[in-house]
């Protein structure tokens, strides 16, 4: 895995963040860190996908990220989840976006192997901590390479 930015800025309507060259080679990591309201979220949503980049490029593997379904994964820092929902059915709905194709004992696994134990519980029963191990267990079924949190 290679993960390539070029030249790249980002923003809504008018750059926040502009020339950022980056390559990130399987196994290394990257940390932004700084003030709020700078744009390194915006940045990450942007490498995620979420928004489109108002100029430069990002590849994954040569391969421009746009064209990569379920490689990079966007887990944000907010917990929004709709609360009359089953684990499971939280799993399975995620997955589904990715395009993973995941039958129940697979969704039942995922959240064992994070330490949710009970599939059938709805979110809004559940802690933000446990939440957010139900959130981790999406990123597990769609094989997500990249893991933006």
């Amino acid at each position: 895995m290679r993960l390539e930015i070029k030249n790249l800025s980002v923003g809504y309507t008018d750059p926040i963040l502009k020339g950022i060259t980056i390559v990130v080679e399987r196994g290394e990591g990257i940390n932004f860190y700084g003030p709020n309201g700078i744009g390194k979220t915006t940045l990450l949503k942007t490498i995620s996908t979420y928004l489109k980049p108002l100029r430069g490029e990002i590849l994954y593997d040569g391969i421009p990220i746009e064209k990569v379904k379920g490689k990079i994964f966007f887990l944000p820092e907010e917990i929004h989840v709709p609360i009359k929902v089953r684990a499971e059915e939280y799993l399975k709905a995620i997955t589904s976006l990715y395009g993973a194709n995941v039958d129940k004992d697979g969704i039942t696994r995922a959240l064992e192997s994070v330490g949710v134990l009970n599939p059938k519980r709805k979110l809004g029963e559940l802690s933000q901590g446990t939440i957010r191990r139900v959130q981790l267990a999406s990123t597990l079924l769609v094989n997500a390479e990249i893991i933006r949190s």
